[in-house]
C-alpha cells in the first residue's frame, strides 16, 4: 500500500464518521420535534420538563453506537 492509499482510507473512514454524526443528528432533532409538537397540543409537561426531555434525548443518542 502506498501513501496515497492510506489517505484515500482515511478519507474514507471520514467520511462515514460524518454520514454516523449526521444520521444521529437527524435522529435528535426529529425526536425533539415530534416531542415539541406533541407537548403543543397536550401541554403536559412545562419548560423544565421539556428541558430535561431533551437532555435526556440527546444524551441517549450520543451513548447509543
Amino acid at each position: 500500500m502506498n501513501s496515497n492509499d492510506d489517505f484515500k482510507n482515511e478519507e474514507i473512514e471520514v467520511l462515514n464518521q460524518n454520514d454516523i454524526d449526521n444520521e444521529k443528528l437527524k435522529r435528535i432533532v426529529k425526536n425533539i420535534i415530534t416531542l415539541e409538537n406533541d407537548n403543543v397540543k397536550t401541554r403536559e409537561l412545562n419548560d423544565e420538563d421539556m428541558k430535561k426531555k431533551i437532555e435526556k434525548i440527546i444524551e441517549e443518542e450520543i451513548k447509543c453506537c
